[in-house]
């Protein structure tokens, strides 16, 4: 039994943990969360723990608790833990028909150890509600909550099923949508990566989203830079401009519906519509079996569901390594003129709501 913490400087080595293990998805890869790292977020790790032979990978990014407004100089060599923007958690590389209970106690008692030796005060996983991978987490970890479910399209059935299977007003949406002038059409990411970007931080400001999803215009160029051969932009063009755009991810068998932006229109033209219906159609052509819309708020959900009625649980999973600093945290914040409301009450960790 043994443990090794990757750094991206491991990048090799990281890439062939990951591809010996069956059921994956690029938010594992180094790539991926060099995208966050670069951006800001923390410094991307990689706890790998083996036991004769099989082993569990655990990507992750650690941030700095004394770069919080209201933290202390004590908090200097604290840190806490959180997935990369998107879905992770940690992989087992044991074949499906082999339970994985004993491997996973194992990696679970050596990466407390590693936490607590390192000053880690919180974690915070979003595991894949594709990959499932909660699944054997409930007993190693303070909390295993399930979230809002997240929406999938089977790509494997037939192209004019794909169809049939819309909510009927999304039907009726997407012939309108033609009958106006749109069209979907697939772009070089890196010639249109200003373009999205503007059009994606103003539906942001738009929404009233100014917290971390309103990401600056840096991200997106390290985003395609970095990610070059794994992501795809498709936009919607009306008579006069642009309605939609629309980053995916590819990996593997499936396509995920990864960041988006649409301009206001005085009236419906449902140019998010013909770009979701549309982008099926080109994974189905391309040969991938699911198309991941994912989850979000629950008119989101509710938005996504009209396309299918794939539904899959998503959960987060919550644990507290250093229980005195955590309570030191939120004590320190609300002294600090930094309320806790009753809105951040389900947030976690708790001393970062609004953070």
């Amino acid at each position: 039994m043994s443990f090794r913490v990757l750094s991206l400087n491991d990048e090799a080595y990281w890439t062939r943990c990951i591809e010996r293990i069956e059921r994956k998805d690029i938010t594992f890869l180094p790539q991926y969360l060099r995208v966050f790292e670069v951006n800001g977020d923390g410094r991307a790790e990689c706890f790998v723990y083996e036991d004769s032979g099989d082993f569990v990978i655990y990507p992750y990014i650690r941030r700095e608790l004394v770069k919080l407004p209201f933290a202390r100089r004590e908090f200097a060599g604290y840190y806490d833990i959180i997935t990369a923007h998107g879905y992770a958690g940690f992989l087992h590389s044991l074949p499906q028909d082999r339970d994985p209970t004993s491997l996973l106690g194992g990696f679970r008692r050596a990466f407390e150890a590693y936490a607590q030796a390192t000053h880690t005060v919180s974690e915070f996983i979003r595991f894949h509600p594709n990959l499932q991978n909660q699944r054997g987490a409930e007993s190693l970890m303070h909390e295993v909550k399930i979230q809002r479910n997240n929406i999938f399209i089977d790509l494997t059935l037939p192209t004019d099923e794909l169809f049939r299977q819309c909510r009927e007003s999304y039907r009726q949406g997407i012939r309108k949508a033609r009958e106006q002038g749109l069209t979907v059409e697939r772009v070089d990411p890196w010639n249109h990566v200003e373009e999205f970007a503007k059009l994606y931080r103003s539906t942001m400001r738009r929404l009233g989203q100014t917290g971390y999803l309103n990401f600056h215009p840096e991200f997106f160029a390290n985003l395609v830079a970095l990610l070059k051969n794994d992501i795809e932009m498709f936009v919607v063009r009306g008579p006069k401009r642009l309605s939609a755009a629309a980053i995916f991810l590819k990996y593997g068998s499936m396509v995920d519906y990864f960041l988006a932006g649409n301009q206001l229109m005085r009236r419906t033209n449902y140019a998010n519509h013909l770009l979701l219906h549309d982008v099926s159609i080109w994974a189905k052509q391309q040969g991938y079996a699911s198309f991941h819309l994912g989850g979000g708020r629950d008119s989101l959900v509710f938005f996504k569901s009209g396309f299918s009625d794939d539904s899959r649980p998503y959960y987060t999973g919550r644990h507290i390594h250093d229980r005195p600093v955590y309570d030191r945290l939120c004590e320190i914040r609300r002294d600090a003129g930094y309320p806790l409301d009753d809105q951040a009450a389900g947030y976690f960790p708790l001393y970062r709501a609004g953070y």
